[in-house]
C-alpha cells in the first residue's frame, strides 16, 4: 500500500484506532494507537490476519460478515465513508 509520509503521519497521530486491511484481511497497516488498544507492540499487527483484533465471542458474526460483503452484499455500517483504493 502506498501513501505518502504526510498520509502516514496524520493517520498515526489521530486519537482513533485505524486498521487498513487488504481484500483477503491482511493488516498492511494499524497506526499506533490500535497497537495500544490491541496491547501490541508498534509496527507488529501489519501482515497479520485481521482476524487477531476482534473478539473470540465475535469471530464467528465477524467471519460471516466478510463472506457476505464478499458474495456482493451489504458490509457493517461504518461511521464514516469507506475508502477504496
Amino acid at each position: 500500500m502506498e501513501a505518502t509520509t504526510g498520509e502516514w503521519e496524520l493517520l498515526d497521530q489521530l486519537r482513533d484506532g485505524v486498521v487498513i486491511a487488504d481484500e483477503d484481511m491482511t493488516i498492511l497497516y494499524a497506526n499506533p494507537t490500535l497497537h495500544r488498544m490491541a496491547a501490541c507492540a508498534p509496527g507488529t499487527l501489519a501482515g497479520r490476519p485481521v482476524d487477531i483484533l476482534v473478539p473470540a465471542d465475535q469471530l464467528r458474526a465477524h467471519r460471516a460478515g466478510v463472506q457476505r460483503v464478499r458474495a456482493g452484499g451489504d458490509g457493517p455500517r461504518l461511521r464514516g465513508p469507506a475508502l477504496r483504493t
